[in-house]
């Protein structure tokens, strides 16, 4: 039996673990994404999945209305049909400490990483209550543990998170997760190595290198396949998830880390 057409809402698509969700998306025949990002274009890396795969250039940082249009653009192209979103775009900067960091800079912080969720989900929660869809959002351990100098990329990923459970309070036909993808071999991490070394504690700034260093730092696909396998699953299999915080290698999350 064909399984039946999913529609997916991908967000921060274009390099590190969003293009590792794509992968892992478009490889599953039934599946369409709809790809979010800054990024003037976007290419789709599984051959011949063009046809499944359509791209919005949207600057989620530009508030509602940028978050409004992408939604828009995907409802649009697939006559109503939304089944999942994933919220993976965010933004590690300003690496500052609270006594001396760029308000203003914080607040972009704060809105791409904790209003875009809020923006996203007024916008596709009538779609998902219809196919009684889920909205995973990338996460972090930051969200949970205060790191010197990651004020503002701790404090939008924490408020975040409370978006996710409060809206999962209230919302019984949509299932609403929140993951920890891990420390991954990504442009973020780059970014700690090279600029991060002033604002942080020592101990902490060591700690992120010797990963690199060692080789410990997860490919991007590892948790990518979790955030695609949870999107996919059935109302019925994760619903009873709903609310919840996990890590990607939590046992709760072990029937959806399987890589394509």
């Amino acid at each position: 039996m064909t399984a039946a057409k999913k529609v997916v809402l991908l967000t921060g698509c274009t390099r590190g673990i969003g293009a590792g969700i794509l992968k892992q998306l478009l490889s599953h025949e039934h599946v369409h994404v709809v790809g979010v990002s800054r990024s003037a274009t976007c290419e789709p890396p599984t051959p011949g999945a063009a046809a499944r795969f359509t791209y919005v250039a949207a600057d989620l940082a530009q508030g509602a209305t940028a978050a409004r249009a992408a939604v828009d653009a995907a409802v649009k192209t697939h006559n109503g049909q939304l089944d999942a979103v994933i919220h993976n775009a965010g933004v590690l900067e300003p690496l500052s400490r609270v006594a001396t960091v760029d308000a203003v800079q914080w607040e972009r912080a704060m809105t791409i990483n904790t209003m875009s969720v809020l923006h996203l989900l007024q916008a596709t929660l009538p779609a998902l209550r219809t196919s009684r869809g889920t909205f995973v959002y990338n996460s972090s351990g930051a969200a949970a543990h205060g790191y010197a100098g990651w004020g503002a990329y701790c404090t939008s990923k924490a408020a975040a998170n409370m978006i996710i459970e409060c809206a999962a309070a209230e919302e019984d036909a949509v299932t609403l997760l929140s993951v920890r993808p891990g420390v991954v071999r990504t442009d973020m991490q780059t970014a700690i190595r090279e600029t991060a070394a002033e604002a942080m504690k020592p101990e902490e700034y060591a700690k992120f290198t010797a990963l690199h260093e060692n080789g410990q730092l997860l490919s991007p696909e590892v948790p990518a396949a979790v955030f695609a396998n949870v999107a996919l699953a059935t109302w019925d299999a994760i619903h009873g998830l709903s609310g919840k915080f996990f890590s990607f290698d939590s046992p709760e999350l072990s029937a959806y880390q399987k890589q394509a």
